[in-house]
């Protein structure tokens, strides 16, 4: 998912089956190949001609890669009830940690520490969520579980006049071991009746974040 360097681990993620998505990498050559390769493979099932969706695909990996996202996809759920497929939307993002915010920076080598002021600060921007703390395998998180609505304007669908849906939404944030970014990771719906099985798969997903350290640097000869 991420390269490491000396200092920072790299995050690694199981992604369920079927996933289809992108890996942002931010290299315009390389994000570039992949955003063909997705169109190829996508196209006709959207009902689209591959140089369009390449466009799109296009426009939604350079916004990715200027918020610091690193990977976007799809995929159905496993506990699906409904007649027709109900998929959810994956976006994880590793920003760094705001180094102004000294109420997190002041914090941020202790995960729960950072964790419950997350969850302070999101429950103080978004009040109508449910928000918590949880313990996930990589350590303790914040998460917020909320619904609303998006708006996807013409540019990103290819269609006249702005799209409105609802959105369903539960995201994920914890500190990385270093203390020096967050992992930030949304799962999202427009399906409220498959919501419950979206929701279960994204805790299921959040469950898998992990950390590898980096290889440790060879010595030096005398």
């Amino acid at each position: 998912m991420t390269t490491p360097t000396e200092q920072t681990p790299r995050l690694v993620i199981d992604l369920p089956p079927g996933f289809t998505g992108l890996t942002v990498t931010g290299d315009s050559e390389q994000d570039a190949a992949q955003v063909e390769a997705l169109a190829q493979r996508t196209a006709e099932a959207a009902g689209q001609s591959q140089e369009r969706m390449a466009d799109h695909l296009g426009l939604i990996a350079h916004v990715l890669a200027d918020n610091r996202a690193r990977l976007f996809g799809r995929f159905a759920t496993r506990e699906n009830t409904e007649q027709e497929p109900v998929t959810g939307t994956v976006v994880l993002a590793m920003p760094e940690l705001d180094t102004e915010d000294t109420d997190v920076a002041s914090v941020a080598r202790n995960g729960n520490l950072v964790a419950a002021e997350l969850e302070r600060q999101y429950r103080q921007r978004h009040p109508a969520s449910d928000v918590r703390v949880v313990e996930l395998a990589a350590g303790p998180a914040m998460v917020a579980a909320s619904a609303g609505e998006y708006r996807l304007p013409p540019e990103m669908t290819g269609k006249a006049q702005t799209v409105v849906r609802p959105e369903f939404k539960a995201e994920f944030q914890l500190p990385t071991p270093d203390g020096k970014r967050l992992v930030v990771m949304a799962v999202t719906t427009d399906s409220e009746a498959g919501w419950p099985a979206v929701a279960a798969d994204a805790m299921r997903i959040a469950n898998t974040i992990r950390f590898e350290e980096p290889p440790a640097a060879p010595a030096e000869a005398e």
